[in-house]
């Protein structure tokens, strides 16, 4: 779910975007003491100690109040201090300074996000942007000048700022629902507060304002917008409509109909339809990984203990066309093999493959979401060697799934089979993620084929939308049992 959040609507009191000033000798004397007064003595010395580049001009951002000090926000989101000490920093991995969320080419952005900070005194994410002053400045950080913002930040003026970010869900503050889109928002049947449906933002007479809590944000955008974006809103049909009858106009409507567009996806827009579904799908993978609490209880239907066939046929994969005809029938079986089964399945050595296993185990989280960020992962979809486009002369593979299918297979029914099993022969298991320090190696290697691997397999299931989280979870838990 993305989502358009802007700064003005917490109540901070001041402006929101500063200029900072300094000498030609640096941050000194009242300049050094009014960054101070306003963003605190850690991050002032965190900015007086970087060097900045010709024409790289300083700004202090105020970007997100922390729920439990401001509340949430006028749209109906909030953003806890938790969340807000883990995940300011994806504005510097992610955001530069666009224009009306313009943000499809970096080429024409007209800003970096140089440094990032949680204010522990004053209870907010804030910002150290560098807007592009001059044309070298713009073509050393590829970008376009900021003639406009420069003029008006110039003069004192304030200038409306929004952001955006991704969400793999987020949950109410009423009852704790969690919804990956509008679509899956409570109502009145559900909440006891009326729902987020139809109630978001509503103060109710306990004096809770329901919202929904962003536990994970991924902040990818800072823009300039002439008019503030939930200003914005009010001329685009609907929202204006809802604005002049007082509705609270959430983040995540904002961000539809403004056209709000994540840069991972654009990037790639005008790839074939195959490229843009793996990249959803590694995007759900790496979301996964932050909702495996929410299955823990089917830990025991992947205990090794209840599998009847324990090991995979003995077929020799000389070629990538016969592994991709397997993934592709075990997949139509919902078949997403371990990290140890898809070793042997490459390399057919068992022994090896446990001890290579663990190492791969250890590289898994946070492998898909790598891979989106440093670009590799659209690389290696472009040529997945798990995408079978042959469906025909496939029985054999077709067998084999069908015979691991109640062993193996991320499909309700036969999780549901195997967690009946594990309870009438009462084993009990518990999961674990044990992460490496070591992001490159072998056992990295191993681990973003297996993420091609697994992407390939989702890419190729039959399977109902309703059911594609849910095995897609699965598919992380069975890996750490």
């Amino acid at each position: 779910m993305l989502k358009i959040v802007t700064p003005s609507s917490w109540q901070f009191d001041e402006p929101v975007a500063q200029l900072i000033k300094a000498s030609s000798r640096g941050l000194r004397g009242d300049d050094l003491g009014s960054l101070i007064k306003r963003a605190g003595h850690q991050f002032a010395d965190k900015i007086q100690s970087m060097d900045l580049d010709s024409g790289d001009v300083p700004v202090h951002l105020l970007a997100v109040g922390a729920t439990e000090f401001y509340g949430p926000n006028r749209n109906g989101d909030g953003f806890k201090e938790a969340c807000c000490q883990q995940f300011h920093d994806t504005f510097v991995k992610h955001a530069r300074w666009y224009r009306n969320h313009k943000n499809k080419n970096p080429q024409k952005s007209f800003g970096l996000v140089k440094a990032s900070h949680y204010n522990p005194e004053m209870k907010r994410i804030e910002l150290l942007v560098t807007l592009n002053s001059t044309k070298e400045a713009a073509e050393r950080n590829k970008g376009l000048v900021a003639d406009e913002e420069m003029e008006k930040l110039a003069t004192g003026g304030d200038i409306g700022v929004s952001m955006a970010c991704r969400v793999p869900f987020d949950v109410c503050s009423g009852c704790g629902n969690k919804a990956r889109s509008r679509n899956e928002y409570c109502d009145s049947a559900m909440c006891k507060y009326g729902g987020l449906r139809t109630k978001i933002g509503t103060v109710l007479e306990d004096g809770h304002i329901l919202h929904a809590d962003n536990p994970t944000p991924t902040f990818f955008d800072i823009s300039r917008v002439f008019r503030p974006a939930d200003r914005i809103a009010y001329v685009m049909g609907r929202m204006e409509k809802a604005a002049a009858a007082g509705d609270v106009i959430s983040g995540a409507e904002m961000a539809e109909q403004f056209g709000l567009s994540d840069p991972n996806l654009l990037s790639i827009t005008n790839s074939p339809d195959a490229l843009l579904g793996q990249l959803k799908i590694a995007q759900d993978l790496s979301d996964a990984e932050l909702c495996i609490k929410d299955v823990e209880s089917q830990a025991a239907a992947f205990a090794p203990e209840i599998r009847e066939a324990t090991n995979l046929p003995d077929i020799k994969f000389v070629t990538t066309t016969k592994v991709a005809q397997l993934t592709r029938a075990l997949s139509e079986q919902g078949i997403v093999l371990p990290v140890e089964e898809f070793l042997m399945m490459m390399h057919g050595e068992r022994e090896k493959s446990a001890q290579v296993s663990a190492t791969v185990r250890m590289c898994l989280p946070g492998c898909a979401a790598r891979m989106i960020d440093d670009g590799s992962f659209v690389k290696a979809a472009q040529g997945n060697p798990y995408v079978s486009t042959e469906h025909t002369h496939m029985g054999e593979y077709r067998k084999i799934a069908a015979n691991l299918a109640p062993d193996y297979s991320l499909f309700p029914d036969h999780v549901s089979r195997r967690l009946q099993k594990s309870a009438l022969r009462g084993i009990i298991k518990n999961w674990s993620i044990e992460k490496s320090a070591a992001i490159v190696g072998p056992g990295s290697d191993l681990a973003k084929q297996y993420v091609l691997y697994k992407v390939a397999s989702f890419y190729q299931m039959p399977r109902p939308t309703a059911d594609s989280q849910l095995t897609i979870t699965l598919s992380i838990l069975q890996n750490c049992v």
